[in-house]
């Protein structure tokens, strides 16, 4: 069962091409919930597996994620 004093929620907003994607791709990576990045470019990420995302090369609907990070040995909070 999930500590939920410990559960963060987290928005990531941001201008047209400012690298929300991009960032959200790096913490899923860090946290170990998917092995390689995607790219936008690619039509790789995460979050835009929408044909017409693909297409855009570019986010077009509000994404959820659920990633779980383990603070490891040294107690260290990434975020």
């Amino acid at each position: 069962m999930t500590d939920i004093s410990r559960v963060r929620n987290i928005a990531v907003a941001g201008t047209h091409h400012a690298g929300k994607t991009t960032l959200i791709e790096a913490i899923l990576s860090h946290c170990g919930a998917i092995g390689r990045k995607g790219a936008v470019t690619d039509g790789t990420s995460t979050t835009d597996y929408e044909p017409e995302c693909i297409g855009h090369a570019q986010s077009t609907t509000v994404g959820f994620l659920q990633v779980e990070y383990s603070m490891g040995a040294h107690g260290a909070h990434p975020f």
